[in-house]
């Protein structure tokens, strides 16, 4: 079983947006060598998944999991702050 990191052109987007190209990069990176999703919050029900304080405080990467016959796709959907309009309406409508 493996684990593929897909990073959406809307998470690129908010990258160059918000300024943490690099820090995505280094974030997927680590995910894909680890082979683990263990930095990701608990708290939220699958599929989804939340890196909470990414790239500072309020900053947080929206991610979807999927499992394909044997091998885990994480899609880094979107980076967005916390407490806005859109991050609480992607979290309790779906990505």
């Amino acid at each position: 079983m493996a684990l593929f990191v897909l990073v959406l052109d809307s998470c690129k987007k908010d990258a160059a947006k918000h300024g943490c190209q690099v820090e995505l990069e280094k974030f997927v990176s680590k995910i894909q060598t680890e082979q683990r999703l263990n930095s990701f919050s608990s708290d939220f029900p699958y599929p989804y998944l939340v890196k909470k304080q990414f790239f500072g405080r309020q900053k947080r990467l929206v991610a979807v999991q999927r499992q394909i016959k044997e091998h885990t796709v994480v899609c880094f959907v979107r980076i967005m702050i916390r407490g806005d309009d859109e991050y609480q309406g992607v979290l309790s409508i779906g990505v």
